[in-house]
């Protein structure tokens, strides 16, 4: 995705939202409650944040939910609506619809593949870190 040009200041801001949504990926943090922690707009957040990383806060945080939620199904015996909640899924239906939408196969599947083939899957499909 293309990135638009911002100041260090609007960077800066970007970078610590993302790294404080990254810490916090198992709470439900809604763009309003982020603004007023970083003492911003909501607006201006989003705008900040879309030109540094390409993309809308709740898409970026979601693909890193799932990120996460792939790495502890191929690494832990945990469930997989534990691994939903642990991500900040409240609804395990929920969880399977969207990581199917991002992995083209339900949680259950993608923790069945071997080790090598899922590790492929989930670097094809990362996306960049905070700064």
């Amino acid at each position: 995705m293309k990135k638009k040009s911002t100041t260090e200041r609007q960077k800066q801001l970007a970078e610590n939202a993302c790294k404080y949504l990254l810490d916090n990926l198992d709470r439900k943090i809604t763009l309003e409650d982020l603004a007023d922690k970083f003492g911003y707009s909501a607006t201006y957040l989003k705008i900040c944040f879309k030109n540094t990383y390409g993309m809308p806060i709740h898409k970026y945080v979601r693909a890193k939910r799932l990120e996460y939620a792939a790495g502890l199904l191929m690494n832990s015996r945990e469930g997989i609506l534990e691994i939903a909640g642990r991500v900040g899924f409240e609804n395990g239906s929920k969880f399977a619809k969207v990581f199917r939408d991002m992995f083209c196969m339900t949680p259950g599947k993608f923790r069945r593949m071997d080790r090598e083939e899922s590790q492929r899957l989930l670097e094809s499909v990362r996306i960049e870190p905070c700064e």
